[in-house]
């Protein structure tokens, strides 16, 4: 049976605060450095529910509510596409459904097209993939069997995909006239495949002694999916180049399962099932890379799964998905991000450097501050290029209670790296300081800048290539630990560059 995409999801709604004033003072220190990932929640504030699918060029899609969605990172950034659910986006058009139709978007609830090819006897259609005016999906026939192929923008323009001698076939994802996805062959066996845009082309992935296998994601000649062998038949996550022979299997030897959903250039997402819970997976090539996404999430969060992955021009990675959070039930859109080479984090609150002012700690490696009233530690991380020349720098702070938060910049670090006790944190940047702004977390999450925000170096006077480092201060108004209404996120390291 060929799989189509899951399109149910929850989200977790965030307790809105008031707004707090800020000042600083001034000391030396040395770095501590350290990488990490950081996740953002994109469930705007309000919503109940609320799952991402894909992500491309700083944009992901996925729906909130029952209603299409898309997001440039960030909660605030939250853009509604109308009814439905938008299954993956290239950064300009979007795909998924409505109505049971294959939907096509281009940014706005009108700019919405009813994919569904007009042909007697399809009952149902959904949109899978898109790339530069071409997009990827599926339709039913009368006989609830799946049939793949792409659109060039029209319900008429739908070219079936099928393969001669076929049963089925499922198309998950384009790029650059390549189609992936798997087809139905007699006995039962599923075999993934790539197309070059016409039925006969169709190329087997299925790897020697796979009892089945299926593609998900395509890029720049480069495939993911899972295959499945002997014995107890269970899926593993798989990557090729183009050929069976290029097979690599990417399963994790913990896991129990898993399965890789999207790839952009050398970086691969998807989930590995660990004692029979999913966890969302990051890989670069090998299974010897895989990177439990899961474990930057706090404890409270039961599950979590990756759909797709992007990598920006500073070799920033970032995947989008979901979690579940056990304390509301829900499940919640995400983006994890990985700091550029150029920063690094430092001073964080789980007891490797300086103790929490009232043993509150987080996690040892959970790449957060201190923990605050809603028992998780406020995390800071950066994407885009730290360049004089083309700065695209971005603060990205997550994990905080709702209310104000000062992002600032500071020349030096405190205690050797290690911070000083600050309100219920640590104090981690000091130095000449320089305020750059003051935003309010919706569902914990702001960032600087955003709109028309001057850029980061701007507003930092970072005037020549050389070493700073960053931090966010936010409003806590629950009684916590100390008197003080106030807690600290983890600091960055940003070596500036020409």
């Amino acid at each position: 049976m060929l799989e189509p995409l899951t399109t149910s999801s929850r989200s977790h709604l965030a307790t809105i605060r008031p707004v707090l004033a800020l000042g600083f003072a001034v000391a030396l220190a040395t770095p501590v450095a350290h990488a990490q990932w950081s996740v953002i929640h994109l469930g705007p504030p309000g919503s109940t529910a609320s799952a991402t699918y894909g992500i491309r060029n700083n944009q992901e899609c996925g729906v909130v509510d029952g209603v299409a969605a898309i997001w440039n990172t960030s909660a605030a950034s939250f853009t509604s596409l109308g009814a439905g659910t938008a299954t993956h986006t290239d950064g300009v058009e979007q795909v998924g459904t409505r109505a049971g139709h294959a939907a096509l978007w281009a940014g706005t609830p009108g700019s919405y097209v009813d994919l569904h090819p007009t042909v007697p006897g399809f009952i149902g259609s959904f949109g899978t993939g898109v790339f530069a005016g071409f997009q990827t999906g599926n339709i039913y026939d009368g006989s609830f069997q799946q049939r793949g192929g792409f659109w060039s923008g029209s319900a008429a323009s739908w070219v079936d995909l099928t393969p001669p001698g076929a049963l089925q076939s499922i198309v998950q994802g384009i790029y650059n006239g390549q189609q992936v996805g798997a087809a139905l062959f007699g006995g039962g066996s599923v075999h993934a495949g790539i197309w070059s845009s016409t039925a006969t082309s169709f190329l087997d992935l299925n790897p020697p002694g796979a009892l089945a296998s299926q593609g998900y994601g395509v890029y720049n000649g480069k495939q993911v999916g899972y295959a499945s062998f002997a014995a107890l038949n269970l899926p593993r996550a798989a990557l090729w180049n183009n050929s069976v022979a290029s097979y690599v299997d990417l399963h994790p030897p913990a896991a129990d399962t898993s399965e890789a959903r999207g790839v952009y250039n050398a970086a691969q997402a998807g989930f590995a099932a660990i004692a029979g819970v999913n966890h969302a997976s990051f890989w670069t090539g090998t299974a010897a890379s895989w990177e439990d996404l899961h474990s930057f999430l706090p404890a409270y969060y039961s599950e979590s799964a990756a759909y797709g992955v992007w990598t920006n021009n500073a070799g920033v990675h970032h995947v989008a998905g979901n979690a579940l959070n056990t304390l509301t039930n829900q499940y919640e859109a995400l983006v994890w991000v990985r700091s550029s080479p150029s920063v690094t984090g430092y001073c964080f609150g789980d007891g490797s450097g300086t103790a929490c002012p009232c043993g509150n700690n987080a996690p040892l490696g959970s790449g957060t501050g201190c923990i605050h009233s809603l028992a998780t530690g406020g995390k800071l991380v950066a994407t885009g290029n730290p360049s004089l020349a083309a700065d695209t720098l971005t603060l990205l702070g997550s994990q905080m209670p709702n209310g104000s938060v000062l992002y600032f910049q500071g020349t030096t670090q405190l205690a050797g790296g290690l911070g000083i006790t600050f309100g219920d944190g640590l104090r981690c940047a000091g130095g000449a300081v320089a305020r750059l702004g003051t935003k309010i977390n919706a569902s914990g999450a702001s960032q600087y800048p955003i709109g028309l925000d001057p850029t980061i170096s701007v507003q930092g006077g970072v005037t020549t290539p050389g070493t700073r480092y960053y931090q966010a201060w936010y409003r806590d108004s629950f009684p916590y630990c100390t008197p003080a209404l106030y807690d600290m996120t983890n600091a960055l390291q940003v070596i500036w560059g020409p």
